[in-house]
């Protein structure tokens, strides 16, 4: 009995952390569960579990919170949905990059959809917003699972660790395909199995209880069963096979590869010192070499085991310090001369790819149910090794993989040819042997060969014949996930093969994602199939929209639903289209009197006009402290913006607009900041569509005032749209007009993108390209360049210790304060680096950034310009190709990485890179992605640098003719970069003449120019000066915050400075500011020319 105990406790312990229970967390604490209701449904070895949760908000405002929920291996999410307006939205599959995309450019409008992608290590999250004040959001979330077979049967877990009370519970389980009824090993006594027509079913109710007692069903199976499931075009077939035992050499050296990066502290060490016990034991005598690594090796130690005594190997394991990112590189580089490696890691590599290419057999132990399970098992094949996730696999289990030769899957023969057929990965080998396979004939034989090496010893063939009616796609999923499975062995070469399975059976992967969105016109918007309950709709709108397309234009073979693209400026020569977005004196369209004075208190009756509103609403990213006419400005130009870089003016296509057309809108900016009651007066009104499309996504404003009281404010947007011949002839009868052609959106040469202008030129000035050179106030500000010093108690306690080795020792028990924040390992990093040159330290301690996630592209943003800062250029090189892989929607990511080509001296590469920015190759795969014109400026900029100091040694075919211009060399040019999406950072650079050279004074005397103004994306910001007089200059800063700035993320900022770029003795300078709230404007840098 006291056996039969321990085996059920050590099987429970296996399986116990495959997966955790998904929580929905607000900043730091998780949202507490009203109630839950989970169903299991299993057929045969694969089984579906929905998670229907309902969470309850018991503050008085709205909370965003983020659901997290790690998987164990075999595992994949397979449906999402979030109450909307009080019904269920599920959610759909895209390309991630499409995801992204839609999703961002929804949330800039003030409207949060969900976007559940999948993280390294199978972990998912989703954010979950808005959480109402005092309410309830409803969340269902499934997975879908092969089962473990052990002993006989297959095991099911539920994990249910929850420590409140829940309002109401329910859990049910059924089974079908079983032969024996199943046991519940582990759980609520009340739960028994009933069968009801060749189904088994157990159910729990309960209301005020606590579910913390986790469930564990036993489904009894007979040795070797095997089953097979078809439906008309897809087949599964699973068998059991316990093959003959076939010793390996017994080896007399082996080498142990211990990951001690910071993420692998959470490993399961019990697990992994009770294997190697147990093995040592029964190999008695052998030499091992311990290598324990994390960004670096961190040395190499011999021990020799003698009649199983292992002890001194076993305190250096237990002695180990858990610091740094995690890199395969230095591994892969080591020649071993051991007859076998023992890999302990969790296969999530952030330094470095995940292969370890290696002549001699790999056994990769894991246990960690957040790991790279696919990446493991390809290393362990790749090697004729094994892996052992000891989370599935018993001890005995893992023995038996580590001193046999493992019965190999050969492949299969079938006389139809156009059959796929993949088989299932699993740590459990053939034991579990489970293969899927499309486009069979009915009643054909199919025969699977198993052997060892490439000799066939064993056969096993099966007589396909449809057996099921429906398999509610479960059996074409798994398919699919197979062929997936093996088509990421080759990734980069497959991605669209993934892509396109993935959506086709709604599978999410490293290149797709989960989608909720909650107007059916987002779906239109982005070319995104909607849910079944939005269908119908979808296709009325986009039916109707076709047929308007046909009765307005005559453009032949042209698409007749042209797809939308997010446009801030492109290059195409056609038609010149201008549309002047002027602002309009409301006091006369408005009335007055609409605002009625009373004696004791103002009463508001709606709509109070923006210009005579008391305190002005507020838009993202003015300040509120801003005099009101300076808001208002902000305002305007904000609003500018947003209809510049958002208006899809490939809709003017076919449109017979002879001179000009009027657009007048109106909408109203409520007591919540929200956009409402918008109106449109147009002649076409597939412009109008547009124009309300627009003013929908604006984001949400702080609200206006009156008195001290909330109000709501109208405001009045007339659009004039008129064609020109002449596309020199610019009309500035307001400087920040918009001037768009057809596909094309710009500014004037010296209007502002955000602000007015105080320098704009007269019409006259333009059009007799006769340039005034503005006059100047000179700069009066304050020219300190004030010292970055870190005051922070953290550091403060370093300064006690005199020696790098015992403040490192410090370090390790002080960072359990600060585990989560990522500016911490930054500043200390840098101490270590200035205080004690300790380079080794140092560069460990911020690989940790890389650690705390490893899919989060800002912090990554923020340890690549650490990584240049300290001229790690080639490991930059990795980080910035790992952030395009996360963000290839942003543009900025291709010029990273081309950047960080040519600082290792791969100039070619960087060529083709920055060329593929400039010429627009980049958005011919993805038309949704935003093209930010100032970015291409300044890497058309670099280009002909690049080209300019190697053209000798590139290869500059692609560039058209005539592409490159006469570039001179340039004493002064200095570039801003920032890891903060959609933040607005000014660059501003004062000369010795004391001009400021900055968004509104684009140009000076001598000569100095700066890049068009970012306030999206990333930057850059760009000032350039070819011939600098001798003096200082001043670099200078204007931080207007970000849209998401947060203390456990916070904006870094990459400056660069290069001095005579393109002469022999060129130098640049890389320097990185971390910017916080205070950050208002500062002087950063003093530059003596």
């Amino acid at each position: 009995m006291k056996k039969l105990l321990f085996l059920i406790t050590l099987l429970i312990t296996n399986l116990v952390i495959s997966q955790k229970t998904p929580t929905l967390n607000v900043g730091k604490r998780q949202l507490a569960l009203s109630s839950l209701d989970i169903k299991a449904t299993i057929t045969g070895n694969i089984a579906t579990t929905t998670y229907d949760m309902l969470f309850y908000n018991p503050s008085s405002r709205v909370l965003e919170g983020e659901l997290k929920f790690p998987l164990g291996e075999s595992q994949e999410i397979s449906r999402l949905a979030l109450e909307i307006q009080g019904k269920l939205r599920e959610a759909v599959v895209v390309e991630k990059e499409l995801g992204r995309v839609a999703f961002e450019g929804i949330v800039r409008k003030g409207v949060d959809p969900a976007l559940l992608e999948k993280g390294k290590g199978n972990s998912y999250n989703v954010r979950v917003y808005p959480i109402p004040a005092n309410g309830y959001k409803r969340v269902v979330i499934a997975y879908e699972q092969e089962l473990v077979y052990k002993d006989e049967a297959h095991y099911y877990h539920l994990p249910l660790s929850f420590k409140d009370e829940l309002d109401f519970f329910n859990v049910s389980i059924e089974t079908s395909q079983q032969k024996f009824t199943p046991l519940l090993i582990k759980g609520d006594k009340t739960m028994s199995f009933s069968k009801w027509e060749n189904v088994f079913r157990t159910t729990l109710k309960k209301e005020k209880y606590i579910p913390n007692k986790s469930v564990l069903v036993k489904m009894p199976i007979a040795l070797k069963e095997e089953k097979l499931v078809a439906s008309s075009n897809h087949f599964y077939f699973y068998k059991t096979i316990k093959p003959e035992e076939k010793k390996r050499e017994r080896p007399n050296k082996i080498t142990i590869y211990w990951d001690a990066s910071l993420s692998m502290k959470s490993r399961n060490t019990s697990k992994e010192i009770n294997l190697l016990h147990q093995y040592f034991r029964n190999l008695k005598n052998v030499d091992v070499d311990f290598l324990p690594f994390s960004n670096l090796i961190n040395g190499k130690e011999k021990f020799k085991i003698r009649n199983g005594d292992w002890s001194r190997l076993k305190k250096r394991i237990m002695s180990t310090v858990y610091d740094g990112g995690t890199s395969y590189s230095s591994l892969k580089n080591m020649k071993d001369n051991s007859d076998v490696i023992i890999l302990f890691s969790d296969g999530i590599t952030t330094l470095s790819k995940s292969d370890l290419a290696k002549g001699i057999p790999v056994f990769v132990i894991n246990s960690k149910t957040k790991a790279a399970h696919k990446k493991l098992h390809r290393i362990a094949k790749n090697t004729n090794g094994g892996y052992l996730n000891l989370n599935r696999t018993s001890i005995k289990e893992a023995l038996s993989i580590l001193n046999n030769i493992q019965l190999q899957y050969l492949g299969y023969n079938s006389f139809t040819k156009n059959i796929e057929v993949y088989r299932s990965e699993s740590s459990k080998g053939l034991f579990d042997f489970s293969i899927a396979g499309k486009n069979y004939k009915q009643g054909e034989k199919i025969t699977f060969f198993f052997g060892y090496g490439d000799k066939v010893t064993q056969e096993i063939s099966v007589v396909l014949k449809k057996n099921v009616s429906s398999d509610k796609g479960i059996i074409r999923r798994i398919w699919a996930k197979n062929k997936i499975n093996h088509l990421l062995e080759n990734k980069e070469e497959n991605k669209e093969s993934i892509i396109n399975t993935a959506v086709e059976h709604s599978l999410v992967t490293e290149y797709t994602s989960l989608i909720v969105l909650e107007d059916v016109q987002d779906y239109i918007t982005y070319n995104i199939p909607p849910p079944k309950e939005l269908l119908d709709q979808y296709n009325m709108i986009k039916n109707n929209s076709t047929k308007r397309s046909v009765n307005r234009s005559n453009m032949g073979n042209s698409s007749l639903q042209p797809e939308r693209i997010e446009i801030v400026e492109d290059t195409k020569d056609v038609e010149e289209m201008i549309i002047e977005v002027t602002e309009t004196d409301e006091a006369e369209v408005v009335a007055l009197d609409e605002i009625v004075e009373v004696e004791e208190e103002e009463v508001v009756v709606e709509d109070v006009p923006f210009s005579i509103v008391e305190k002005l609403p507020i838009y993202l990213g003015c300040e509120e402290n801003l005099r009101k006419e300076d808001q208002k400005k902000c305002f305007i130009d904000k609003l500018d913006e947003h209809i510049k870089i958002n208006l899809n003016t490939s809709l003017t296509q076919g449109l017979e607009i002879r001179s000009n057309t009027r657009i007048l809108a109106k909408f109203t900016i409520d007591k919540r900041g929200e956009i409402i009651n918008i109106q449109v007066r147009s002649q076409y009104l597939i412009l109008a569509n547009e124009v309300v499309r627009v003013l929908k996504m604006l984001p949400r404003f702080i609200p206006a005032s009156q008195r001290g009281r909330s109000v709501n404010v109208s405001y009045i947007l007339p659009i004039t749209m008129s064609k020109s011949n002449n596309p020199e002839r610019i009309n500035l009868q307001r400087p920040e007009s918009v001037i768009v052609k057809a596909n094309t959106i710009e500014l004037p040469n010296n209007a502002s993108n955000r602000r007015p202008n105080s320098n704009s030129l007269t019409e006259s000035q333009v059009v007799n390209n006769s340039l005034v050179k503005p006059s100047y106030k000179k700069y009066k500000g304050s020219l300190q360049v004030e010292k970055r010093i870190v005051n922070t108690p953290y550091l403060n306690a370093l300064d006690f210790f005199k020696d790098k080795e015992t403040a490192y020792l410090f370090y390790i028990k002080q960072r359990e304060s600060y585990k989560e924040v990522p500016h911490y390992y930054i500043d200390v990093s840098d101490y270590f680096n200035r205080r004690f040159n300790a380079r080794i330290y140092a560069s460990r301690i911020l690989s940790n950034v890389s650690e705390l996630d490893a899919d989060n592209y800002e912090l990554l943003k923020a340890y690549a310009y650490k990584l240049e800062e300290r001229n790690e250029n080639t490991l930059a090189l990795f980080i910035y190709k790992t952030i395009l892989e996360l963000r290839p929607e942003d543009a900025q990511s291709y010029r990273d990485v081309a950047l960080a080509y040519q600082n290792i001296g791969l100039c070619q590469e960087a060529f083709d890179v920055l060329l593929s920015i400039v010429n627009n190759k980049i958005y011919e795969k993805n038309k949704h992605r935003r093209v930010f014109k100032g970015m291409q400026d300044i890497a058309k900029q670099e280009l002909n640098i690049l080209y300019k100091k190697y053209k000798d040694d590139l290869d500059i075919s692609k560039a058209p003719e005539g592409f490159f211009e006469e570039m001179t060399p340039i004493d002064f040019r200095t570039v801003v970069d920032w890891n903060h999406n959609d933040t607005d950072i000014d660059l501003h650079v004062i000369d010795p003449n004391l001009e400021e050279c900055y968004y509104s004074h684009t140009k000076t005397e001598q000569g100095g120019s700066i890049s068009r103004d970012m306030t999206q994306g990333f930057g850059p910001e760009c000032f350039t000066l070819k011939e600098a007089e001798k003096g200082l200059y001043y670099v200078k800063i204007k931080y207007f915050g970000d849209r998401k700035q947060k203390i456990e993320t916070p904006t870094f900022m990459k400056i660069t400075i290069y001095k005579n770029q393109g002469k022999k003795d060129e130098s640049k300078q890389v320097k990185v500011i971390r910017l916080t709230k205070k950050d208002k404007e500062e002087m950063i840098a003093k530059v003596k020319i």
